[in-house]
């Protein structure tokens, strides 16, 4: 399957406890906006998780009119959960992370190789174990 997003994308200074949001007028082109405050890996998840609101809005629930905000401690519901899972397979491919993981490779090691954060690789590793597909091998935590 083909799947082609379009939006446009800016950074600005957001503060404290704010990531980045993404935002879509009707007949728009979808804004995401990243806050510069954050460090490389983290607007690099927040990116990826913002499309997931896109394709997640425009593929599954059809709708042209949305906007989400990524705010650490807001409540999380299956918007944020979507938009999580898809930025985790987007960044780090299921068979790439379990091969490296597979061949014991640290957390740490896989952060710098996906480009994202240590905490990001363990919720994607955790994930993936709920799921059944990490085998009981590979650990979780570095």
């Amino acid at each position: 399957m083909t799947l082609a997003v379009s939006a446009s994308k800016y950074e600005t200074s957001m503060g404290a406890g704010l990531s980045g949001l993404v935002s879509k007028e009707r007949d728009k082109q979808p804004i995401i906006a990243l806050n510069s405050d954050e460090s490389a890996p983290r607007r690099r998840f927040t990116w990826a998780h913002e499309i997931g609101h896109i394709v997640e809005r425009d593929r599954v629930a059809h709708d042209r009119d949305y906007s989400f905000t990524e705010a650490r401690g807001q409540k999380y519901d299956l918007h944020e959960f979507f938009a999580d899972e898809f930025a985790g397979a987007l960044l780090m491919p299921q068979s790439e992370i379990l091969s490296m993981s597979a061949r014991g490779l640290s957390n740490q090691h896989m952060a710098e190789t996906f480009g994202v954060s240590r905490a990001a690789v363990a919720k994607r590793l955790e994930s993936l174990a709920k799921t059944g597909i990490v085998p009981t091998s590979v650990s979780l935590a570095d």
